[in-house]
C-alpha cells in the first residue's frame, strides 16, 4: 500500500547557499512495498499527482525508486504485463541524500550521478523525493538547468551557444554565497556533461571505440578546481589492444581526439600551450604506455618527471572506462610511497613560489608593467598549496585529487595536525574565492581574465585577510624546508 507523509515546508524561492534539503521538498513522499505490481504503483502514481514512487522493505527502509520515464521506458516500451512486481523495474541502488545537506550538495549529487530525482533520508527512512524541478531557482540559470541544457543538445553549435550561460551558472552560485570549493566541484561536473556530450557526438560521427577507452581530466580539472580563466589539460587512455588492432585503435583514437579537443577549444576553453591535451599523440596511449610513463617519472627523478607530475598526477576519469584511471591510481599508489627521493623532490617543488608579503607584512607587488600594482593571485598563492598537497599526499597513498580533499585526507591521518590543516584549508577557499569574483569582475567589464589582484582595489578587510591567508602558506613552507634534506630546500 502506499503511505503518506504530510507535505513538508513550502519550497524556498531563493538561491541561498544555507537552503537545506529538506526545506526544498515540495509534495509529500509516495512509496509501495516490494511485490506491488507495477500497475498498482503506476496508479498510485496518477492518484497522488506524483512523477516518482519510492519502493520500500516491510522495515521502511527505502531500496529504489520508479519514475514515469522508468514507466514509459522499462514498462510500456517493453510491453511488460501490468502484475510484474515493481522491484523488476526500479532504479537501485538508490543515490539518496540526507534531508539537512545543503541546498548545493542537492546540486552537486544529480550532477554527478546524472540524476533527475534523490531520495532525501531523515534519520535513514525516506522523507521525500527532490525532482531536479524543485530546485526552482536554478532552473533558470544555475547550474542543473545548463546541465539539462547540454544533455540535451544535438549538435556542437547548439553546445558552443551555451558559452555565456556557463558563465552566467558561475554567477549565480557566488551571488548565493557558495563556497569556492563547492563553487569549483559543481562547475567541475557541469564541464563534465560537456565533455561527456562532445564525445557522444564524436562517437556518433566516427562510429563506435574499438576497444574501452577513458578520457581524463589533467592539472585543475582533474583536481576540479577550474576557474573561468582555463585552457584545456587532458589526455586518453585505451585498453590495451591485442597486435591485430593496434593500428587501428590508434587511427581511431587520435581522430576522437583531434575532434573533442577542437570542439572543446569552440565551447570556450583554449588549447594548452604546452599541449597537454589528447590531441597530441604523446598523451593518447593505451594503459601499458601509460604505465611507463609513470613507472620513469617516478623511479628516474628529473626535472622533466617533476613538470610532469605537476599535471598527470592530478588525473581523474572524465568519462568512459574508469577503472583505466584506477588502475594507474594504484600504480602511483604503490610506487611514489616506495621513493624517498622523489616524495621529497614533489614536495620542494612546492617552495619555488612565495606568497607576496615582504617586510613588515607589506605586498610585494610588480613594480612596472601591465600588471603594475598587483601580483599573481595563481602562483603566489594558490600553487604553493596545489603542490604541498599533492607532493604529501601521493607520499601516503592518498589517491584523492581536490586540493582541499588532500588537506582533509591528510588531517584525517594525522600528516597534518588539525589546525594547520584548517588553517591551510581556509587559506585556499579565501584565494580560490577571491580569484573567481575577479574574474567575474573582469568579464562584466569586458576585460581579458588574468589572474592578477591590486591590493589597493580591495577593502581593508580583504587585505587585513589575505596577509593572514598568506602567513599561514609562508608557515606552511617553513615546515617544509626544516623537513627536507639539507641542501635539497634550495
Amino acid at each position: 500500500m502506499a503511505r503518506l507523509t504530510p507535505a513538508p515546508a513550502a519550497v524556498t524561492s531563493s538561491l541561498e547557499a544555507t537552503s537545506h534539503v529538506r526545506d526544498l521538498l515540495a509534495r509529500p513522499l509516495v512509496t509501495c512495498t516490494v511485490g506491488t505490481p507495477i500497475q498498482t504503483a503506476a496508479r498510485t502514481m496518477a492518484e497522488q499527482d506524483t512523477n516518482a514512487i519510492v519502493v520500500v522493505r516491510a522495515t521502511g527502509e527505502a531500496i529504489g525508486i520508479v519514475t514515469d520515464s522508468d514507466l514509459r521506458r522499462r514498462v510500456v516500451a517493453a510491453s511488460l504485463p501490468g502484475t510484474t512486481p515493481i522491484e523488476q523495474v526500479m532504479s537501485a541502488p538508490l543515490v539518496t541524500i540526507d534531508a539537512n545537506a545543503l541546498f548545493f550538495e542537492a546540486v552537486h549529487t544529480m550532477l554527478r550521478h546524472r540524476l533527475h530525482h534523490l531520495v532525501v533520508l531523515a534519520d535513514g527512512q525516506p522523507l521525500g523525493v527532490l525532482a531536479d524541478s524543485d530546485l526552482l531557482a536554478a532552473r533558470a540559470q544555475g547550474p542543473l538547468f545548463l546541465a539539462r541544457q547540454i544533455e540535451q543538445a544535438r549538435s556542437l553549435d547548439q553546445l558552443v551557444e551555451l558559452q555565456p550561460r556557463r558563465e552566467q551558472a558561475v554567477r549565480v552560485l557566488v551571488r548565493a554565497g557558495v563556497s569556492a570549493y563547492d563553487l569549483a566541484r559543481i562547475t567541475a561536473e557541469t564541464n563534465d556533461h560537456l565533455v561527456r556530450r562532445i564525445l557522444t557526438l564524436v562517437e556518433a560521427a566516427l562510429g563506435p571505440p574499438p576497444l574501452p577507452y577513458c578520457w581524463l581530466g589533467l592539472g585543475s580539472e582533474g583536481r576540479r578546481e577550474q576557474a573561468l580563466k582555463t585552457d584545456q589539460d587532458n589526455a586518453l587512455v585505451y585498453q590495451d589492444p591485442p597486435p591485430e588492432l593496434a593500428e587501428p585503435a590508434q587511427q581511431y583514437f587520435a581522430a576522437l581526439a583531434a575532434h573533442v579537443v577542437a570542439a572543446l577549444e569552440r565551447c570556450g576553453f583554449p588549447r594548452c600551450k604546452g599541449e597537454v591535451m589528447a590531441s597530441n599523440p604523446r598523451w593518447c596511449q593505451p594503459l601499458q604506455v601509460w604505465r611507463s610513463y609513470f613507472a620513469h617519472w617516478v623511479r628516474c627523478p628529473e626535472p622533466a618527471a617533476l613538470l610532469n607530475a605537476a599535471i598527470f598526477f592530478d588525473l581523474r576519469a572524465v568519462a568512459g572506462a574508469s577503472a583505466l584511471a584506477d588502475a594507474l591510481w594504484a600504480d602511483l599508489a604503490t610506487w611514489i610511497p616506495q621513493s624517498p627521493l622523489f616524495s621529497a623532490l614533489l614536495l620542494r617543488e612546492a617552495l619555488n613560489h612565495r606568497p607576496p608579503l615582504g617586510l613588515f607584512r607589506t605586498f610585494v607587488v610588480e613594480r612596472s608593467g601591465e600588471h603594475r600594482g598587483g601580483f599573481d593571485l595563481k602562483t603566489r598563492g594558490l600553487l604553493p598549496v596545489v603542490e604541498a598537497a599533492r607532493a604529501y599526499a601521493l607520499a601516503r597513498g592518498i589517491t584523492t585529487t581536490n586540493t582541499i580533499e588532500r588537506l582533509r585526507a591528510l588531517r584525517a591521518c594525522e600528516a597534518l595536525n588539525a589546525r594547520d590543516a584548517d588553517d591551510l584549508i581556509a587559506a585556499y577557499e579565501f584565494l580560490m574565492s577571491l580569484r573567481i569574483r575577479h574574474h567575474l569582475d573582469q568579464l562584466a567589464a569586458g576585460q581579458p581574465l588574468d589572474n592578477y589582484i591590486v591590493p589597493e582595489q580591495l577593502s581593508r578587510a580583504e587585505r587585513h585577510a589575505l596577509k593572514e591567508h598568506f602567513k599561514v602558506i609562508a608557515d606552511l613552507q617553513a615546515s617544509i624546508e626544516s623537513q627536507l634534506l639539507p641542501g635539497m630546500a634550495g
